[in-house]
Formats: structure tokens, C-alpha cells, sequence
């Protein structure tokens, strides 16, 4: 039993001393490139270097556009304002935007959200933005845990309201179960995190029984897909095991 407790944990230490991968997803829906992270968890282990090779990865892929799917910050803002800035680094045709996870609820919302103001990340908080030169509305809406804590609730009626119906539309929705409320709204693409892709076997068969995806790309019933990030960071100990780090690089 000690030789396999010991051999678990070097191998999750091991997996999860590496960097994010990237995986290139075929998306035949787009003609242009899209680079998404996701729970990056800002602090503790995830420093400003781990952050300045993930900028250079990204823009090595020379994205048309960029999405952080939540979950960027793990401690007190102050702490990390240096290495928030960091993402400002990014580099896209289109811009870089962002919707809250549920561990910025965690971490003084409010104070990030004004934060955010400062930097070029746009931050979607229930609301869209259309790109006319991709013909695109990319719609943000707020993390479900907002329910919990009766602040910033996500509203999918208020983020889809004035889109354009004749370009296609991209969803930011932290958490892969929100699309249980997509209702009538059938965006091509959803992109989620929040799993880490299970981060450490067997718990991905834990977080299956309250998320419906955990990795990759899944097309639902009403013909919209959806790419559950694995994270490009961790959260706890460093540790994965069955699920390495990503940036995914969908084409």
C-alpha cells in the first residue's frame, strides 16, 4: 500500500510539473483561430513566470482572438496585481475577453472587476460584444455560484440581448452546467473550464456526477458544441493525474 500510495503521488507531482500542452481542436464552424484558456489560479504556485512562458506560448499561435474562461485569481488581489498585468501581454487580431469563475467570487469581486477596468482584457459581465469584421457576438455571462451568493448572477437573457441574429455566437460560461440554462439560445460554440479535466484520476468521476462534460469537445442535442478546457493551471497540490494542463487552440 506504501508503494502505491508513493507511486501515485510522484506520478500526479510529476504530471503536474508540466507545462500546458497545446491542443489543437478542429472546428470547421469558424474561419479564424481562437486561443482559450482557463483557471489559471493566480498565486501560491502559479507565479508571475508561469504566467509570462503562458503569454509567450499563446502568442506564438498568433490568435485572432483570445477567451479566459474564469478562475484566473486564488488569493487576495493585492497580492497578484503585478501578476494579472502579465495577461495584458497577449496578442491578438481581436482582443482577449474574460468571464468571472467562481473563485473570483471568493476573492473580493468587486475590487478585480475595477481592476480589470485597466487592463486590455474585456470583461463580460452578462452582457455581449459583436465583432464586425469576424461577424461574431461573443456573450459572457457570470458564474452560477453568483446564485449562492445573491451577487452578480449569470443572466443569459440580459448577456444575449441586441445580439446580432445573423452572426454566429460564442458563449463564456465558467462552469460546463450552465449550459443546462441555454434554453431557446443555441450559441455555435461554448466555452467552459472549471473541471481542470478531472486534475487528479479518479476524481473526474466525482465531478461527473455535478458537471455534465468534463474535457474536450462535445456537440449537444440542440447542435450547438461545447469545449470544456482542462485548465492551464491546478488548484491544491501540484498535482494531475490523467489530465495535463492545456491551452486549447481551436481551429
Amino acid at each position: 500500500m506504501l508503494m502505491l500510495a508513493t507511486s501515485y503521488v510522484s506520478a500526479g507531482a510529476y504530471e503536474g510539473s508540466k507545462a500546458p500542452v497545446v491542443n489543437v481542436v478542429d472546428f470547421n464552424q469558424f474561419d479564424f483561430s481562437i486561443v482559450q484558456i482557463s483557471d489559471l489560479h493566480i498565486g501560491g504556485l502559479i507565479d508571475k513566470e508561469f504566467v509570462k512562458t503562458s503569454v509567450k506560448k499563446i502568442n506564438a499561435l498568433d490568435p485572432d482572438i483570445v477567451f479566459i474562461t474564469g478562475d484566473i485569481v486564488d488569493t487576495a488581489l493585492g497580492e497578484i496585481e503585478d501578476i494579472i498585468m502579465e495577461l495584458d501581454n497577449i496578442t491578438s487580431k481581436y482582443g482577449s475577453y474574460y468571464v468571472l469563475g467562481n473563485h473570483e467570487y471568493f476573492h473580493d469581486p468587486l475590487k478585480l472587476i475595477d481592476f480589470m477596468k485597466n487592463t486590455k482584457i474585456k470583461l463580460l459581465l452578462n452582457e455581449h460584444v459583436k465583432i464586425d469584421a469576424l461577424k461574431l457576438n461573443v456573450v459572457g455571462v457570470t458564474d452560477r455560484i453568483g446564485y449562492r451568493t445573491n451577487f452578480l448572477p449569470p443572466d443569459i437573457h440580459k448577456a444575449f440581448s441586441g445580439c446580432n441574429e445573423n452572426y454566429k455566437t460564442i458563449l463564456l460560461a465558467h462552469q460546463p452546467k450552465f449550459i443546462e440554462e441555454l434554453g431557446n439560445y443555441t450559441p455555435e460554440l461554448i466555452l467552459s473550464g472549471h473541471t481542470h479535466g478531472g486534475q487528479i484520476w479518479p476524481f473526474e468521476y466525482l465531478v461527473r456526477l455535478q458537471q455534465p462534460y468534463v474535457k474536450g469537445l462535445h456537440k449537444l442535442p440542440s447542435g450547438s458544441h461545447i469545449y470544456v478546457n482542462s485548465g492551464i493551471g491546478f488548484w491544491g497540490p501540484p498535482m494531475r493525474l490523467d489530465s495535463q494542463a492545456e491551452i486549447a487552440y481551436i481551429v
